[in-house]
């Protein structure tokens, strides 16, 4: 464990547990504008509107698991939350490298969402389960 500060809060609400929530609503926007633009030219509105939500989806999806590994490098291991919380960390570490893959990969973005869908419903229940059961130990 390094010794960093406990994780950021702003106004008493834990900034991980609300910049999750960006990348999990931007999801469906992605879905459907992967479905849309699947036939669409490299140039035309619905590709590049495809091509902003995807690297959307992917910032937030980012800037959530960095605030995620800050959150994770103040548990101790010796604390029962440690391992589901790496587990947790590791699963939305994939989830984000597969947004990241979507980005440069626009012919494989649906099977990519798709599979970021189940990995952040895993997830998701994950995070709850850990807030609680641990809440602020």
């Amino acid at each position: 464990m390094l010794d960093v500060p406990k994780h950021p809060v702003v106004y008493g609400h834990p900034l991980h547990a609300m910049l999750s929530d960006v990348p999990i609503g931007l999801l469906p926007a992605a879905l459907a504008s992967a479905v849309a633009s699947r036939r669409a030219t490299a140039g035309s509105p619905i590709r590049r509107g495809a091509d902003a939500v995807a690297a959307m989806t992917f910032a937030a999806g980012a800037s959530a698991a960095a605030v995620g590994v800050w959150d994770w490098l103040t548990i101790p291991r010796s604390h029962p939350a440690w391992w589901p919380a790496t587990f947790h960390g590791a699963l939305n570490i994939a989830n984000v490298t597969a947004l990241g893959a979507a980005v440069v990969m626009p012919q494989r973005r649906l099977e990519l969402y798709g599979a970021v869908a189940a990995g952040f419903l895993v997830a998701g229940w994950l995070g709850g389960d850990l807030v609680f059961k641990h809440r602020s130990e």
